[in-house]
């Protein structure tokens, strides 16, 4: 819900994180997708957050599924997913 005084259109052009700064991207796929990591913060809570990228009708980017770590648990997380892809190898 709007808040006093707050139209819903200025409503949704407020980002929806506090911070957010790009740390990298990957290529998913030749539709133009991408994997995005950022760092986040939202409400004084920090994440990082992986997240899939999807061109717009107007190729802008566009955000799609994905995962937002709190930034305590991301280095657990980040290691688990290095055990992985250490055992596809395998």
């Amino acid at each position: 819900m709007a808040g006093v005084g707050t139209t819903a259109a200025q409503q949704a052009a407020r980002p929806f994180w506090d911070v957010e700064r790009l740390i990298g991207q990957v290529r998913k796929n030749d539709r133009g997708e991408v994997i995005q990591v950022r760092h986040t913060e939202k409400d004084n809570r920090t994440y990082v957050d992986v997240r899939v990228f999807y061109p717009g009708g107007d190729n802008r980017l566009r955000p799609g599924k994905g995962i937002a770590l709190p930034a305590d648990l991301a280095d657990e997380v980040a290691g688990f997913i290095l055990q992985a892809s250490e055992s596809i190898k395998n």
